[in-house]
């Protein structure tokens, strides 16, 4: 008569215990986090393997995203940061992608970022 029991207990518990989870979301790279951002300043110059300005390279930061200048430069003001670990990307056509992640300071926070040609 008890072993009856045993199963029914046991979903309820199952049930119960799942319902108590923290709730999370997804950044749109897969990375679970508990909505700890805030808004921010990010810049920086992307470079070639040869130390030159990369110009026109895409940057994204967040859900923002500008282009380096003449002399590989970019400014993005009002990124939205995740305070434990932001990352910028740089891609350009014909050269390997980019990221580099930092922790994220108040006030300006500096990347700088050197891409590799495909061969």
């Amino acid at each position: 008569m008890k072993k009856k029991y045993i199963f029914p207990l046991l979903v309820i518990i199952s049930v119960l215990s799942l319902q108590c989870q923290k709730e999370f979301s997804k950044d749109r790279f897969g990375i679970e986090d508990s909505l700890n951002f805030s808004s921010g300043i990010v810049q920086g110059n992307i470079f070639d393997e040869d130390g030159k300005a990369a110009v026109g390279v895409t940057i994204t930061v967040g859900d923002q995203t500008t282009l380096t200048d003449q002399t590989g430069f970019f400014r993005v003001t009002g990124a939205a940061l995740n305070k434990e670990n932001s990352v910028v990307i740089a891609e350009k056509s014909g050269y390997f992608k980019g990221i580099r992640s930092f922790l994220p300071v108040k006030g300006t926070n500096q990347v700088t970022i050197k891409l590799l040609k495909k061969e």
